[in-house]
């Protein structure tokens, strides 16, 4: 169901989650809001949930379908803490269940340019979907459905709009299988990085950019070997930039600037490739560049 780029205001209606055959489920860039999210069918078949810039405000929606794998709620007014389960908590309050593992097939989380408080959950390193190869019985099987149309006229599915690289950028959806992406950028996040994010490694982009992080880049995020893009700009990071980032040999955009570190800028690997001076400006205690 394709509904973006309507004037839609107001709620989301609640019957919406009892189309049973709801696979796909675009109302980006409309006027919606309220604080109340439609209960989806835990064990539905929904993939794809893109509510991307529109006015839905209050805790971060949780209630979608254990298998979906591409959820994107940026650009929106959402406050609070990040919830470290998205599926069974429905009333977020003080206390953050620690799992997230009912998400196993989330490929995609964009949480960016909301009003989100607190730490980055450890939880998010059972998100097995983030892990490794894309699941061919899963997404796969929806561009399968797409480009048949269940029989009818082909269907033309919009672009996912996310940050890539330091840009917007669409997402072609015949293509969705291919991108693993984690961002979490423009909210007030602080607290330290968790070194558990490591255990992402099929990530091509993570971007945790403007927050209030702080403490050091985890070593642990060298072991992101599919990474492409990192964003850590405009936090209050600290130490040195780990040695290890030589080993990021997928590595083409990269940014630190605007943080507190301190030491030898790594020479080595794609390390070398990063010479733009932007990409370091704003840390007075680095050198080597």
């Amino acid at each position: 169901m394709m509904l973006d780029r309507n004037n839609f205001s107001g709620p989301i209606p609640q019957s919406i989650s009892q189309i049973s055959s709801l696979l796909l489920l675009d109302l980006s860039r409309n006027k919606l809001s309220r604080n109340i999210f439609p209960v989806f069918d835990r064990q539905g078949i929904m993939l794809y949930a893109d509510f991307l810039s529109n006015q839905f405000s209050g805790e971060v929606p949780t209630t979608f379908p254990t298998n979906i794998e591409i959820l994107a709620l940026g650009g929106n007014k959402f406050s609070g803490a990040l919830p470290s389960n998205l599926t069974k908590l429905r009333n977020l309050q003080r206390s953050i269940p620690k799992t997230i593992s009912n998400l196993k097939n989330l490929r995609i989380l964009d949480i960016s340019s909301n009003n989100l408080i607190g730490e980055i959950p450890r939880e998010f390193a059972n998100l097995t979907g983030m892990f490794g190869a894309p699941n061919l019985s899963s997404l796969n099987l929806v561009n399968i459905i797409i480009s048949s149309g269940f029989g009818f006229n082909s269907i033309v599915v919009n672009e996912l709009i996310v940050n890539w690289k330091k840009s917007k950028q669409g997402l072609p959806s015949n293509n969705l299988d291919m991108y693993f992406l984690l961002d979490l950028s423009n909210n007030q996040l602080s607290s330290e990085i968790q070194a558990s994010l490591g255990a992402l490694k099929a990530l091509k982009m993570l971007n945790l950019s403007y927050n209030k992080l702080s403490g050091e880049i985890p070593a642990s995020l060298s072991d992101l070997q599919n990474l492409e893009g990192l964003d850590l700009s405009h936090n209050k990071l600290s130490g040195p930039i780990p040695t290890a980032f030589t080993k990021l040999q997928q590595l083409t955009t990269l940014d630190l600037s605007n943080n507190q570190l301190a030491g030898q800028i790594p020479v080595g690997g794609q390390m070398n490739t990063m010479i733009d001076e932007n990409i370091y400006a704003n840390n007075s205690g680095l050198c080597g560049f």
